[in-house]
C-alpha cells in the first residue's frame, strides 16, 4: 500500500504523513488525538494548519489525475443497533447537568464534553460524534487505570490502555476477571462494545477514525443514542435497560 500511496502522492508528502500520523516513534498524533489523550487546546494550532494544507495539496494532486475516493457507509448499520437497543429518546441537558456537575472530570476535560453537546445543539451530528468518542474513551481508560492503579497516560515506551483492555471480560494476563464488569452492568458495556468495537458491529468508532464516513453519514439518531449510552456511563445509572 506504501509504494502504491508513493507512486499516487509523491514520497516527500508520504514521509510527512508518516512522521505527524503514523509510527508511534514519530510524532503519532492521530493515534493520540482519537484515543482522547490531548485535552482541548493543547494541540498546537501549526499542527491544524499544516494538516489543512497537506489536504489542500493532496486534493490538489488528486483533481489532476482525475482520482475519485469511495466511501464506505455504516449509516444503515448504526441505525439499525440504535432502534435494536430500542433506546428512548435521550434530553441531552440530562449530560450537560452531570458534565457541568461532576467531580470526576477535569475543568480542561468538562470544556470538551460541554463543546461536543453544543455541537449536538447546533446540528452537527457527525463533529458532536467525532469529539463526544475520544473524551469517553479516555474517560473510560482514566476508570480502568483507577481501579488497576495504572498510569492511563501515553508513553513512548509502553503500550496504553486501549478499548480492547476495558471492554474484555477477562484479563489476557492473568486471566482474571476485567474489574470494570464488577463496576459496570455487563448489559451496558455490551451495548457500548456492540456500537463502537464489535467486529461485526457497526464500529462507529474505528469507522470514523478510519475516514470511512462522510459526514452526513452521522446522522441525530446516531448521535443521541451515542450521547445518551455516555450519560450512562459517566452516572453509571444502574436505571439503564
Amino acid at each position: 500500500m506504501t509504494d502504491a500511496l508513493n507512486d499516487l502522492l509523491g514520497e516527500p508528502t508520504i514521509f510527512l504523513l508518516r512522521v505527524l500520523l503514523g509510527s508511534p516513534n514519530g510524532i503519532n498524533l492521530r493515534n493520540l488525538v482519537w484515543h482522547g489523550f490531548p485535552n482541548e487546546g493543547e494541540v498546537s494550532c501549526l499542527y491544524r494548519i499544516f494538516l489543512v494544507e497537506m489536504l489542500n495539496s493532496i486534493g490538489g494532486r488528486l483533481e489532476e489525475l482525475g482520482f475519485v475516493v469511495e466511501f464506505r457507509s455504516c449509516l444503515q448499520e448504526s441505525n439499525l443497533l440504535v432502534r435494536k437497543m430500542n433506546l428512548p429518546r435521550f434530553d441531552v441537558a440530562l449530560l450537560e447537568e452531570v458534565v457541568t456537575s461532576s467531580s470526576e472530570l477535569q475543568e480542561i476535560q468538562r470544556a470538551g464534553w460541554l463543546r461536543s453537546i453544543a455541537l449536538y445543539k447546533e446540528g452537527q451530528f457527525y463533529c458532536c460524534v467525532c469529539m463526544v468518542l475520544p473524551q469517553l474513551e479516555m474517560f473510560l481508560r482514566i476508570l480502568y487505570g483507577g481501579l488497576y492503579g495504572r498510569d492511563f497516560r501515553a508513553k513512548i515506551d509502553e503500550y496504553y490502555i486501549i478499548m480492547d483492555t476495558i471492554f474484555e471480560e477477562f484479563e489476557s494476563v492473568t486471566e482474571a476477571r476485567n474489574r470494570m464488569h464488577d463496576y459496570f452492568r455487563i448489559d451496558l458495556l455490551e451495548a457500548m462494545y456492540d456500537l463502537l468495537s464489535a467486529i461485526k458491529g457497526p464500529r462507529l468508532r474505528d469507522k470514523l477514525s478510519h475516514g470511512e464516513l462522510q459526514s452526513t453519514d452521522i446522522d441525530e439518531n446516531v448521535a443521541n443514542g451515542v450521547l445518551l449510552l455516555s450519560y450512562v456511563i459517566l452516572t453509571n445509572d444502574s436505571s439503564f435497560e
